[in-house]
């Protein structure tokens, strides 16, 4: 996918509604349905780029961020204020057919994982060490010009410490109704009751650094042992040519996480 494409707000949203509409029309389809949550920058792309290579599975492109589904009227505000809709949560997850990926970064909230074990979905929840999801938080929003902090982030903070810091803690709102970014910190607080892994039906926890493999710093074997647990958690056999093949055919796809950033001024 070209830069252009994510630089392009408008090029982007008809292209995914586009995309969206194919998959909603996929009504055939057999295989599990897949719900990938994390926190931001901690390796939804890469976790999705390994599961839609399983047989039989293909992305939705659905991807619910917390303030589609927030009943209060605020578009961007503190995380404390977050109201999930649960009936709203209920409607998006049922635009995806079997067979399909549905991703979101989502706080914990009982209500929601609920909804998605009630229909039937197979819940992942990816991690990632919270010092390379503040790196890699930082790089996105620098280079994302379309992303609502980034002008904030460039012009009020003078080198890439301090903008790290700011990642880190937060950008509160200037006056009521200003945008804020929500602190990497509390982001990992709120969203870790994800990994809480009940014994039936609960959600498998993939850590970046087992799924990233060699080529990001981690390790080969990690990765395929990480690719047998997915396999298992959605009722597949993890045979060893299944476990090569998807390994090899989601290796060379990229991704904005798939970094982990130097700080420079």
């Amino acid at each position: 996918m070209s830069k252009h494409f994510f630089q392009n707000a408008t090029l982007r949203l008809v292209l995914l509604k586009t995309y969206r509409a194919y998959a909603r029309s996929m009504v055939w389809r057999q295989g599990p349905k897949v719900f990938i949550n994390s926190i931001p920058k901690a390796g939804t792309h890469l976790a999705t780029a390994i599961i839609e290579e399983v047989p039989g599975l293909m992305q939705s492109r659905l991807h619910v961020e917390m303030w589609d589904i927030h009943k209060g009227p605020e578009a961007v505000a503190p995380i404390e204020v977050f109201q999930p809709d649960i009936e709203q949560f209920r409607r998006m997850l049922a635009t995806v057919r079997t067979g399909q990926i549905a991703t979101a970064h989502l706080p914990w909230h009982p209500g929601l994982y609920e909804v998605a074990k009630a229909m039937g979905f197979k819940t992942i929840f990816v991690t990632r060490k919270p010092e390379d999801v503040e790196r890699s938080t930082l790089y996105y929003i620098k280079g994302l010009r379309r992303h609502f902090m980034h002008r904030r982030l460039m012009e009020d903070y003078q080198t890439d410490e301090e903008r790290l810091a700011a990642v880190r803690q937060g950008i509160p709102p200037r006056f009521p109704g200003d945008a804020a970014l929500v602190g990497t910190n509390e982001l990992r607080e709120r969203f870790m009751g994800w990994a809480q892994n009940d014994e039936v039906n609960g959600s498998l926890v993939l850590n970046f650094e087992d799924i990233v493999g060699s080529r990001g710093g981690g390790s080969h074997a990690a990765r395929k042992n990480a690719i047998g647990a997915i396999l298992r958690h959605l009722d597949l056999e993890p045979s060893e040519t299944l476990v090569n093949q998807i390994d090899s055919r989601s290796a060379d796809k990229k991704s904005f996480t798939f970094r982990r950033g130097k700080i420079g001024s």
